[in-house]
């Protein structure tokens, strides 16, 4: 038995779909089988799916538990004939009639499709059965808007346009937080500059995943380099700009109240040292 997945016949909704521009990527990786479009009715998976010409085809394997094999035995029975997709637009030619481009998400059994020609064709016993697989496209659900708020913590009166916005104010703010990761490996010598664009599009579409793996990666600063600037830094802190490079160590009370007077204020002890020094009282 094999289903025809699309056959570019025209759908309920007015257009076609280009079975050459269908994406199959993402569904190969896990071909999953549900019933009637519902997520939480996984009845098996898709096995042999093929590009013929025109028409996109797949075989079932139905799982074993109890809803499964039910409708199986409706298919088997020829109750339910037919079956529809689940994809994710992509582009559309001018006047909107054919879908140029788009991803196969899921296949489902269904029993109304929403392609006339999702009829199963009788053929002779010695051909197995053939069950036409046509696309479908989701009806509007007025109840998504809220359902968006919801999620997005907004109030329950959030129109389309703030739902947008603020779904587009989470995606700039992830971009920056990628930005930020990727920049930061570089920075730390875990990865090169080379390697900067394939981390940041890994991280914009993985941060958490992309923020462990960095986080596991060794850095590549040398240690050399890090003792060098450790001596560097402590070499600037005992010399003072205007002191001719003479060591801290060697400051007179002078010097402080010139170049470090906070430190005279939050240390007692050394005011009162170098107080005594000035005065020739030690």
């Amino acid at each position: 038995m094999r289903f025809i997945l699309s056959d570019e016949s025209t759908n309920t909704y007015g257009y076609r779909v280009r079975t050459a521009g269908i994406d199959l990527g993402r569904f190969l990786k896990n071909p999953v089988m549900l019933y009637g479009h519902d997520a939480e009715r996984v009845i098996g998976h898709w096995r042999d799916v093929r590009l013929e010409k025109t028409r996109l085809t797949a075989e079932p394997v139905f799982d074993q538990d109890e809803l499964s094999q039910s409708v199986k035995r409706k298919v088997d029975a020829g109750t339910l004939n037919a079956c529809s997709v689940g994809l994710l637009p992509g582009k559309l030619n001018g006047d909107e009639t054919l879908m140029l481009t788009c991803e196969l998400m899921e296949a489902s059994i269904v029993p109304i499709p929403s392609n006339g020609n999702a009829v199963r064709i009788l053929k002779h016993k010695a051909i197995p059965d053939l069950i036409h697989l046509t696309f479908s496209t989701p009806k509007p659900d007025m109840e998504l808007t809220k359902r968006l708020a919801a999620l997005l913590g907004l109030p329950e009166d959030t129109n389309d346009e703030q739902v947008e916005q603020a779904i587009a104010d989470m995606v700039a703010q992830r971009r920056r937080e990628a930005e930020e990761l990727v920049s930061h490996a570089v920075r730390t010598g875990r990865i090169t500059l080379a390697q900067k664009p394939h981390f940041l599009s890994f991280a914009k579409s993985d941060l958490t995943g992309c923020k462990a793996i960095l986080e596991a990666m060794q850095s590549n600063v040398r240690l050399t380099d890090v003792l060098k600037l450790a001596r560097e830094e402590r070499a600037a802190e005992q010399q003072a700009p205007g002191m001719g490079g003479k060591p801290k160590s060697q400051w007179t009370l002078t010097d402080y109240r010139k170049l470090a007077p906070q430190e005279l204020r939050a240390n007692p002890e050394l005011y009162q040292r170098l107080v005594a020094e000035a005065t020739g009282q030690k």
